[in-house]
């Protein structure tokens, strides 16, 4: 009765072939194969990573654009102005939670909320900036 080969694959700490490798004659393209499927593998994990980046993104944009639009209604003076902007605390709770990555989602509902009132481009992108800036720095300062 034959008795089971085991094989062992090793690889020193620099990422080279082993002694055992050499002893076993594992060819090198087994070595380089493995280090393909590695990189395949780390560049699918990172594309998984960008679609839930942007899908949170444009989950926090929503809910930025929805509270904005609730907290103009309690506008009383100016259209543009409200005493409470609710907002801004969902965006510093969401940046400390998710991260700064995000901060391309705040920036596009402070546009959009912005823009949906008697702002021109420019200043709504003007706006915009100022208002992702006030969240990023609050939610720093925080952290």
């Amino acid at each position: 009765m034959a008795q089971p080969v085991v094989l062992c694959f090793t690889r020193s700490a620099g990422g080279n072939v082993s002694d055992t490798d050499h002893r076993l004659d594992v060819p090198e393209a087994m070595h380089e194969n493995a280090r393909h499927r590695t990189a395949i593998s780390s560049i699918l994990r990172q594309g998984e990573r960008n679609r839930s980046d942007l899908a949170r993104i444009v989950l926090i944009g929503v809910i930025y654009f929805v509270s904005g639009r609730l907290g103009l209604k309690m506008a009383f003076l100016h259209q543009s102005a409200s005493p409470v902007w609710p907002p801004t605390g969902i965006a510093i709770a969401a940046l400390l939670l998710l991260g700064n990555r995000i901060w391309p989602g705040i920036w596009l509902g402070a546009f959009l909320v912005n823009l949906t009132t008697a702002g021109t481009v420019a200043t709504s992108v003007a706006i915009a900036g100022g208002n992702t800036l006030e969240v990023v720095l609050a939610a720093s300062l925080v952290k």
